[in-house]
């Protein structure tokens, strides 16, 4: 089995910084064609848990649902487009062991993701699926947070082909940027280590603003939204521009670029 190496420089494709963006421009892909047709002859795939990759937005255990509904409608979306998506517990139990494996992700350092680590954890898994059952590829799908310049009048925002209101009950005049954005990415490496197909999608804001303060003492702040306040349409949005062309979505047609 090859090393899976192309995985590390998906990785780090995050945009980092705060960005401004004035039209909803589709993020561009990779799809190494070879390897997809080769693929496409047997679309049985596992689907990598998306918790342990993703970025740790709240200690609050609460949220873990957003993971865990973003985790669903990725399963179901490949389903309904005639996907044989293995049993998750399989994929989790192992890709959570060899986790332990090599000791984590997390450089003890630097604090940051440690690609090597991720990369062995990765083949680990591979491999041992393989010696239980027969599939073409795994889905690896990452949940992360990136901040948002807001234009006036700062009730909306457009990213990774997305376009979001903040949601928001302030009076008129208040002002406030940048705001967090969540966005998955979804990495494919085929069952022989290969990069079969990389890209992201936004999905919403992670942000409402709320007031704060007296009548005579009004303040604006930044709060973490509620698990139940994430639209499943906007969810099921990100993850169709995600996933486009590996699974096409007509709406889009060739707005992607490929590099």
């Amino acid at each position: 089995m090859k090393i899976v190496t192309p995985i590390l420089i998906a990785f780090f494709l995050f945009t980092t910084g705060c960005t401004t963006l004035n039209n909803v421009d589709y993020p561009s892909y990779r799809l190494n064609d070879k390897a997809y047709e080769k693929f496409s002859q047997n679309k049985s795939v596992y689907v990598a848990p998306i918790e342990p990759l993703s970025t740790r937005v709240s200690k609050d255990s609460n949220f873990r649902e957003v993971y865990g509904v973003v985790q669903a409608e990725i399963e179901s979306y490949m389903k309904k487009n005639g996907f044989n998506v293995l049993p998750s517990e399989k994929c989790e139990s192992t890709f959570n062991s060899n986790m332990s494996k090599v000791g984590g992700f997390f450089n003890q350092e630097t604090g940051k993701m440690d690609p090597k680590l991720l990369s062995s954890c990765v083949n680990y898994t591979i491999a041992d699926l393989k010696k239980d059952s027969e599939f073409s590829a795994i889905v690896i799908p990452i949940l992360f947070i990136s901040p948002l310049d807001l234009q006036k009048p700062y009730t909306s925002g457009t990213w990774e082909g997305v376009k979001r209101r903040v949601k928001i009950n302030t009076s008129r005049g208040r002002t406030f940027s940048p705001v967090q954005t969540m966005s998955v990415r979804l990495i494919v490496v085929s069952s022989d280590g290969e990069l079969i197909f990389n890209s992201v999608g936004g999905i919403d804001f992670v942000q409402k603003v709320i007031e704060k303060g007296s009548v005579s003492d009004r303040r604006i702040a930044l709060v973490l939204k509620e698990p139940e306040e994430f639209s499943i349409e906007g969810i099921h949005e990100g993850i169709e521009i995600a996933f486009h062309p590996f699974i096409s979505c007509k709406r889009i047609g060739d707005a992607k670029e490929k590099v």
